[in-house]
């Protein structure tokens, strides 16, 4: 199961991501700075989300001391599996004795009923009409006893991520580096890392202070350079891994009254550009992303009539929305995109 750290996680496009990736197979690690109660809530909406997707599938989940035959057997009963096309089905799996042969074993670890995490439940490979049935597993295997955990029949196998949470101000470069060493200890690496963290600067350009200038650099740029920079050396050496910065349409086109803004998110534009050239025959990709007007905390400030004229600057003359951010970051962190590196992404209705 692969990992994916993202920055700036606690709301809008960071939290629209964690939850998407999550639902997609990915362990979580949010980011925040100051927002812990919404990512808390954040954390523990994943982690609710995948328990009952789990419960969903197994709808009867029975453990028991059955007496067949006089031989105690541990039974395990699957309702309404549709294996056979039909609704209702039961399954069972243990040490019972059918026809002669005797099932796989079921193996039953830490499942979370005893109160523990991340072990696992199996029970499969039994003969059904000659054929092998498929294995139930609650909990992961795959990532050494941590949390998460997979549903599999037959052919067929959806994994639910787990989150963590970690407070950080990606300001903070040693700060950084610990959040990265403790994602892989958790999980064993980041596989993908989202520099979501920002922070806006609106206002007339010779209106701006020195500090404030400083810290929407040192947050908005090298915060996403210190976090690269922390999980480079394990991609570089697994010669794998997917770097995704959150630009803005003002990076590629300017914004009135937010010149130190659009200079900020301009330049993590060009730092996509030249660090995918740097590490891409290392295997690594490095793509950005510009939403154009979306309903986050950040635009907040923006009356509804604001949002409107934003809107009416669009192709599809509409505000887009959190999600269609994610939708684009999992794109470019998938297979499907191994050969875009280097790029920008707009998603943005068509504004420019």
């Amino acid at each position: 199961m692969k990992t994916v750290l993202i920055t700036g996680a606690s709301r809008g496009i960071g939290a629209a991501a964690a939850e998407l990736f999550a639902e997609n197979g990915y362990n979580v690690i949010i980011n925040y700075n100051k927002s812990k109660a919404e990512a808390e809530v954040l954390r523990d909406r994943i982690m609710r989300k995948a328990e009952r997707e789990l419960q969903g599938k197994a709808e009867i989940l029975r453990f028991g001391n059955e007496e067949k035959d006089g031989k105690g057997t541990e039974s395990l009963r699957y309702k309404n599996t549709g294996m056979d096309g039909k609704d209702g089905e039961s399954f069972r799996c243990g040490n019972a004795e059918k026809n002669g042969k005797g099932t796989e074993s079921l193996r039953y670890k830490n499942t979370g009923m005893d109160g523990k995490d991340g072990e696992s439940l199996q029970c499969g490979n039994a003969e059904k009409n000659g054929k092998g049935t498929g294995n139930l597993r609650f909990g992961n295997e795959e990532d050494n006893g941590k949390t998460g955990g997979s549903l599999r029949f037959g052919d067929t196998e959806k994994k639910f991520g787990s989150a963590e949470i970690f407070q950080c101000d990606v300001a903070d470069s040693e700060r950084v580096f610990e959040m990265v060493r403790f994602a892989e200890a958790r999980y064993g690496s980041v596989d993908v890392l989202i520099n979501n963290a920002g922070v806006s600067l609106f206002g007339l350009f010779t209106d701006l202070t020195d500090g404030a200038r400083q810290r929407l650099f040192s947050v908005n740029v090298f915060g996403a350079m210190n976090a690269a920079k922390a999980v480079l050396p394990a991609m570089i050496s697994r010669k794998s891994g997917g770097i995704i910065n959150i630009s803005s349409v003002f990076g590629v086109a300017g914004g009135s009254c937010e010149a130190a803004y659009s200079a900020s998110k301009a330049a993590l534009i060009g730092f996509t550009k030249a660090l995918s050239r740097e590490v891409g025959r290392s295997g690594v990709r490095v793509n950005c992303i510009a939403p154009g007007a979306v309903r986050t905390d950040m635009n907040s400030r923006l009356s509804e009539d604001d949002l409107g004229a934003f809107a009416e600057q669009t192709s599809l003359n509409s505000i887009g929305n959190p999600r269609d951010v994610a939708a684009a970051a999992l794109f470019l962190a998938s297979e499907a995109a191994e050969y875009i590196t280097g790029q920008v992404l707009g998603v943005d209705g068509g504004f420019l």
